[in-house]
């Protein structure tokens, strides 16, 4: 239900495809790209990470993309 969840508002906000891996993180010399999916991709985690506990947030944190995130929490 929790993903379901999360799938619908990522959804919504037009996000969805940074946890299933159709967004990809553009290359640091392309700036204006870079910047923007480091918006977008720190936005999502901020999202997902408020709506786990604190045990899983824990085991999060510190990944780098919200695809990442996504497949861990797939795992668990």
């Amino acid at each position: 239900m929790w993903k379901r969840q999360m799938e619908l508002a990522l959804g919504a906000k037009r996000k969805l495809r940074y946890v299933i891996g159709s967004v990809t993180k553009p290359p640091t010399s392309e700036t204006e790209k870079f910047e923007s999916w480091l918006a977008c991709n720190s936005l999502v985690i901020s999202w997902i990470s408020q709506n786990v506990s604190d045990r899983i947030k824990k085991v999060i944190i510190y990944t780098e993309t919200a695809q990442d995130i996504w497949e861990i929490l797939k795992k668990r």
